[in-house]
């Protein structure tokens, strides 16, 4: 799971890498929790808020499990 998130990750990067100053300000809707205006910046900003937000999530689980697992 960990080599898919990086894969992800690697992903994303390029994806952003090519977007051009004038893009980066332009208009998508964003549908959750509402359906909202926002700009490419403020979208590449939550994902990333979203992506550190899960990595800390698959930490937290992977500690318990390597507890679990050492348990007697």
């Amino acid at each position: 799971m960990a080599q898919e998130v990086g894969v992800a990750a690697a992903l994303l990067a390029h994806c952003f890498a090519d977007i051009d100053e004038e893009a980066w300000h332009r208009e998508c809707m964003y549908n959750f929790p509402a359906p909202s205006k926002r700009d490419i910046v403020w979208l590449a900003a939550h994902t990333l808020h979203e992506g550190e937000h899960h990595l800390r999530d698959f930490d937290r689980v992977m500690e318990q499990a390597a507890t679990l697992s050492s348990a007697p």
